[in-house]
This record gives structure tokens, sequence and C-alpha cells, in this order.
């Protein structure tokens, strides 16, 4: 049975960034596997719009739209899940380790708490 849920990006400022939605094949999913979801729909869809911008236009570029890779994206995802850049919270509570297993339903709301450093530290 697939499930598909509602998830969000958000800011420190308690602003949503991006709305999107997740879909997982399995209603047990762990944390690392929420991340992976994100982030490959993030790059899919972050590379169609760069080739759908590369295509419009006056004269044609001599360049190649720069596309997202997925597995770098994702690296660096899980490292700032691991030092505390990105916090994943599901239904309000927060999840702390990667292997942590959740059961994901239609009702089930995810964000993904951005953390940006400040200045000098």
């Amino acid at each position: 049975m697939s499930v598909t849920i509602h998830a969000q990006d958000q800011g420190t400022d308690g602003k949503t960034l991006r709305e999107f939605v997740l879909n997982f094949l399995t209603e047990r999913v762990t944390v690392r596997e929420l991340l992976r979801s994100r982030i490959y729909q993030g790059v899919t869809e972050g590379n169609a719009r760069r080739a759908m911008a590369a295509g419009k236009g006056g004269a044609p570029s001599k360049t190649k739209p720069v596309t997202l890779n997925f597995d770098d994206e994702f690296k660096k995802a899980l490292d700032a899940f691991k030092v505390g850049r990105v916090i994943v919270l599901v239904d309000d509570k927060q999840l702390d380790d990667l292997a942590t297993q959740v059961v994901v339903a239609p009702s089930t709301s995810v964000t993904f708490l951005r953390l940006v450093p400040l200045v000098g530290g």
C-alpha cells in the first residue's frame, strides 16, 4: 500500500518556505528515507526548472545548464542533519536519529526545519 503525505520546508522564523507531497511504498519509513525522498524530489524539480529555463529566452546558450546531483545533495542533507542545521519534525515531534522508524499516514505532517548559522558562529 503506498502512502502520500504532506510536508513542508520551514525557516527559523516559522514561515513555510515550500510545501510538497511525498510518496512512500510502505507506511513504515526511517528519517533517512524521509530525507532521501525530500532531496530526490527537490533535485528532480530543480533540474526540470533549470532545463526549462535554459530552453527559453533569446539566443541559444553555449553552456549547458548546471544540474544538481542527487548523491551530492543527499550527502549534504545528511551532513546538515547530523550537525543540527536541519531538523526533521514528524507530527511536531523532533526526530534526531536517521534510523528512527515512523509510521506515516495521509494525516502525517512532516516539517524540514532549516537552521541558518549566525554570522561569526
